[in-house]
C-alpha cells in the first residue's frame, strides 16, 4: 500500500521534499498510521510493540533483544484482537486512505494543532513540551523513532495547499459519491495515474 501511495503521489507532484511537499518517509508514517485507525486496527501503535525508551535500560543497542521484545509484543497484540482481524481489501484500504486524509488534511490547514502520532496511534493535540512543537510546521507527523521530530516539516503552506488538493480531486473524481472503495486494486491503481493535476 505505502508503494500505491507513494506512486499517487509522484503522480502528483506532492512527493517532493525540496519543494516543500511530503517526504516519502512521512508518506509512509501516514500509511501506518492509516493502519492503526481503520476499525479494526491492523497495526498497533508503535509504543503498544516497543516503548524505545526501554533502549537506555538494556545497555547498549542489541538487535537481537529488540527483534524479540517486537516479537513478544506483536503476539500480544494479536491475542488481544482475536476475531478482531481486519478483512479490508487493499482497495478498500487505500480509498478509506484518501477519504481520511482528504477530511484531515482539510482539517489540518484550519487547525494546525494536530499532530499524527504513529508512536501513540491516535492524533494528539500540539501541546509545549515537545521541542518541534513549538515550532511553526504547517503539518505535524510525528517520527516514532526521533519523536522530536517532525517527519514533515518540509511541507511548507503553499505546497500543502496543493497536497489538499491532491488529495480533494482524487475524492471527487473518483466516483459519483466520492469513495473509490468500490473499484477492484487494478482499477484503483490505474486510476490513480490518471488523476493528475
Amino acid at each position: 500500500m505505502v508503494l500505491l501511495v507513494k506512486e499517487w503521489a509522484k503522480a502528483q507532484n506532492i512527493n517532493d521534499p525540496k519543494n516543500g511537499t511530503l517526504n516519502s518517509y512521512s508518506l509512509c508514517l501516514l500509511v501506518l498510521f492509516h493502519f492503526q485507525t481503520c476499525k479494526p486496527a491492523i497495526l498497533p501503535s508503535m509504543k503498544e510493540f516497543f516503548d524505545f525508551n526501554i533502549l537506555g535500560e538494556i545497555g547498549p543497542y542489541n538487535e537481537k533483544i529488540v527483534d524479540e521484545i517486537c516479537a513478544r509484543n506483536i503476539a500480544k497484540f494479536r491475542r488481544q484482537n482475536i476475531g478482531q482481524r481486519n478483512q479490508s481489501s487493499l482497495s478498500h484500504l487505500l480509498a478509506t486512505f484518501f477519504e481520511k486524509y482528504c477530511l484531515q488534511f482539510g482539517r489540518i490547514v484550519v487547525h494546525s494543532s494536530e499532530v499524527v502520532s504513529t508512536y501513540t496511534g491516535r492524533l494528539l493535540r500540539k501541546q509545549g513540551g515537545l521541542y518541534w512543537m513549538t515550532k511553526s510546521y504547517c503539518l505535524f507527523v510525528e517520527d516514532p523513532f526521533q519523536r522530536p521530530d517532525n517527519a514533515a516539516r518540509t511541507v511548507d503552506v503553499p505546497e500543502l495547499q496543493r497536497v489538499v488538493r491532491a488529495f480533494e480531486m482524487l475524492k471527487v473524481q473518483s466516483s459519483p459519491v466520492g469513495r473509490p472503495a468500490g473499484m477492484n486494486c487494478f482499477r484503483c491503481c490505474a486510476h490513480l495515474k490518471l488523476v493528475q493535476n
